[in-house]
């Protein structure tokens, strides 16, 4: 095989790499709205308390980032993601905090902000809570309207949104995972294809 073709064969590896990693994000949409609603901000917002949503595992799932749909300028965002003791009422008593952080933030519009975490195991049957908050005023929300109506995604289930800890809020926002899959990253592909093809290049040249 020369080296044009190593190449080739190179770029439709990474290629293809790429997208079946993407197949690891999970976003929590109800059944009952999915489209969503933006709307402006306001002093019901109550993002200083906590937006977030709560659910049950039916089996193990591994994941590495967390994220949230929303439009801030230079926002001091924070998230925490805990293991709760219920999913009804306030499930801020008894949290045990499994990941937390925060970020200075400013997208341009609406758009997913997504947090890397050192990789976490959700246990089935383990109920938990994933919440972003900050102080101040965004420039949009956007949020489901799930209308108190627990759903389930994938290996997600009885999932239900909440605000400042509490699950009597209808809507709720944008929030999802990034689960951690077999699959190596494209960029650890890219180095070991790289590598394959400079010693091909080098035994080419030596046949020359």
């Amino acid at each position: 095989m020369n080296i044009k073709m190593l190449k080739a064969a190179f770029a439709g590896l990474v290629l293809s790499v790429s997208g079946f990693a993407s197949a690891g994000l999970i976003e929590f949409i109800p059944a009952n709205d999915l489209t969503g609603t933006v709307y402006t901000t306001n002093s019901n917002d109550a993002w200083a308390g906590g937006r977030g949503l709560v659910f049950e595992m039916l089996s193990n799932e591994t994941v590495f980032s967390l994220g949230v749909y929303h439009d801030l300028t230079n926002i001091n965002l924070f998230y925490e993601l805990s293991q709760v003791t219920s999913l009804n009422g306030s499930v801020t008593t008894g949290q045990t905090v499994l990941r937390s952080g925060n970020a200075l933030t400013t997208t341009n519009g609406l758009g997913w902000i997504d947090f890397g975490i050192s990789e976490l195991t959700l246990m089935a049957g383990n109920y938990y809570h994933l919440e972003f908050s900050f102080s101040g005023s965004g420039n949009n929300n956007f949020f489901y309207n799930n209308a108190n109506i627990a759903f389930s995604n994938g290996n997600f289930t009885n999932i239900e949104g909440t605000s400042a800890g509490e699950t009597s809020n209808s809507v709720m926002p944008a929030l999802r995972f990034n689960k951690a899959t077999s699959v190596p990253e494209p960029t650890t592909l890219a180095i070991f294809a790289l590598g394959i093809i400079g010693l091909a290049s080098r035994r080419y040249k030596k046949k020359s």
